[in-house]
């Protein structure tokens, strides 16, 4: 084998390597649930800013 080939090998095992550690964090974090759930919903629109704020001007 050549001094690439060799580097290639060991690039390809390492991020082997890199992609099984994820997927077990991935599983864990999945076992404890979303961390970050989406929870935010608008309050406003921009029809009602619109409505509200249209004839206001510019800023100056």
């Amino acid at each position: 084998m050549t001094d690439k080939t060799e580097q290639t090998d060991i690039e390809q095992h390492d991020e082997n390597r890199l992609i099984a550690e994820r997927r077990v964090k991935l599983g864990e974090m999945r076992e404890h649930g979303q961390a970050f759930p989406n929870t935010f919903r608008p309050e406003h629109t921009a029809e009602g800013l619109l409505a509200e704020y249209g004839n206001a001007g510019a800023w100056p």
